[in-house]
C-alpha cells in the first residue's frame, strides 16, 4: 500500500493563504481590480494630482516666461496626462535653446530644464553678426558686438581646404579656437580669421597677430601663447606649439 503523497509546497501555501470558498476568492479578486482602477482614476483622471505650475530652471538670457509660453503646458488637468515630449519639442524651437528636458514632479509640477547655447564667437557675414556656440552652431542674430567675444571670419569657400572641410566643420574649428583663447587675451582678441583649416589667425586690438595654424591641439597652443605674452611682439606664432616663435619684437 503506497503512502499518501505530501501536498506540494505551492499548493500548501495557496491553501493556507487564500480564502477557502470560491465566493471569498472572487471577492478578493474584485477588491484588487477596484483598487487598481481607483489608482488609475486618481492619477490619470481626477483633479487631485493636477498640473498647477510650470517650473523653469537653467535660463540665462531667456526669461522663464519665454520658456513657459513656448512650452504651452496646459494647467488644471491631470499631471500624468501632460505631453512632456510635445513640450520639449516646442521649447527646443527657441533659437537660444541648446537642449531641454521636461519632466513631471509630483504632485503638481511640470519641470522644464533648459541649457542655452554658450556664445563663444560672432560670425561676420557681410557685416551681419550672428552668435556661434562652442560647437560651431550658428543660433541667433546679434544686435552688435559683445564684450570679450571675438568676431569670426571664415573664407566663403573654405579657402584651399574648402573641398576637404565643409563650412560647418570650419565653423566648429573656429569656435574651438575662440574658446581656447587665454582668459587674459579675450578682451584683446578682435577677430578669429580662418582662411583655411590650417590657417587660423587671431587679430588683436593692438594690431599684433597670433598665428594659430589649425584648430588642432588648441589647448596646448593656448598654454604656450600665455607664456609668450610676457614678451611684447607683433607676431606670436604657435602653429607648432613645440617650436613657438616671436616676430617683430618690440
Amino acid at each position: 500500500m503506497s503512502e499518501p503523497r505530501s501536498p506540494s509546497w505551492l499548493g500548501y501555501w495557496v491553501r493556507r493563504l487564500l480564502p477557502a470558498s470560491a465566493a471569498a476568492r472572487w471577492a478578493l479578486l474584485a477588491a484588487g481590480v477596484a483598487l487598481a482602477g481607483g489608482a488609475v482614476w486618481l492619477v490619470a483622471f481626477s483633479p487631485v494630482l493636477d498640473a498647477r505650475r510650470v517650473q523653469v530652471v537653467g535660463t540665462e538670457l531667456l526669461t522663464e516666461e519665454q520658456v513657459r509660453e513656448a512650452a504651452r503646458v496646459p494647467l488644471g488637468g491631470p499631471l500624468a496626462r501632460v505631453d512632456t515630449a510635445a513640450a520639449e519639442r516646442a521649447v527646443a524651437e527657441l533659437s537660444r535653446v541648446d537642449s531641454v528636458r521636461v519632466s513631471r514632479v509630483w504632485p503638481h509640477t511640470v519641470r522644464v530644464e533648459v541649457v542655452e547655447h554658450r556664445t563663444v564667437a560672432l560670425l561676420d557675414e557681410d557685416g551681419r553678426l550672428r552668435e556661434v556656440d562652442e560647437h560651431g552652431v550658428v543660433f541667433e542674430e546679434a544686435a552688435g558686438p559683445l564684450p570679450g567675444v571675438p568676431v569670426v571670419r571664415v573664407a566663403p569657400d573654405g579657402g584651399p581646404s574648402g573641398a576637404a572641410f565643409p563650412r560647418a566643420e570650419l565653423l566648429a574649428g573656429a569656435a574651438e579656437v575662440a574658446l581656447a583663447v587665454p582668459e587674459e587675451l579675450r578682451e584683446r582678441t578682435e577677430v578669429v580669421r580662418m582662411d583655411s583649416w590650417d590657417d587660423v589667425r587671431l587679430e588683436l586690438t593692438d594690431g599684433s597677430v597670433v598665428v594659430w595654424g589649425s584648430p588642432e591641439d588648441s589647448a596646448r597652443k593656448a598654454e604656450v601663447l600665455t607664456d609668450m605674452l610676457a614678451h611684447p611682439a607683433a607676431v606670436y606664432d604657435v602653429s607648432v606649439p613645440e617650436q613657438p616663435a616671436l616676430g617683430g619684437l618690440e
